[in-house]
């Protein structure tokens, strides 16, 4: 099987399980309130976060989210890299997270 065909099935697994699904509304309400009115995120959420933000400012929300999520999946792949078979079975999906 081709690399790249492997990488796309794998991929697709991935992002079938629910854990991988994102709600948008709740995600930029959560990320935009400390630096939005609840008008401004409103505006967001209908149109585009960018009517709203600097890119500046979506960069930085943006790399923390970025930071905060892959420190989130290490640790995770971490703990479950441990010896015993159950702790294999949950590095697979946290290492493609």
């Amino acid at each position: 099987m081709e690399t790249t065909e492997l990488w796309n099935k794998t991929l697709k697994a991935a992002t079938a399980l629910p854990v991988v699904k994102v709600n948008r509304i709740e995600f930029i309400q959560k990320e935009l309130a400390p630096y939005c009115t609840s008008e401004q995120i409103a505006l967001a959420i209908s149109d585009s976060p960018t009517k709203v933000l600097t890119k500046s400012q979506l960069n930085k929300i943006a790399n923390g989210c970025i930071n905060w999520h892959t420190t989130l999946v290490c640790s995770a792949s971490a703990l479950s890299g441990l010896p015993g078979g159950w702790f294999l079975a949950a590095a697979i999906p946290a290492d493609i997270a």
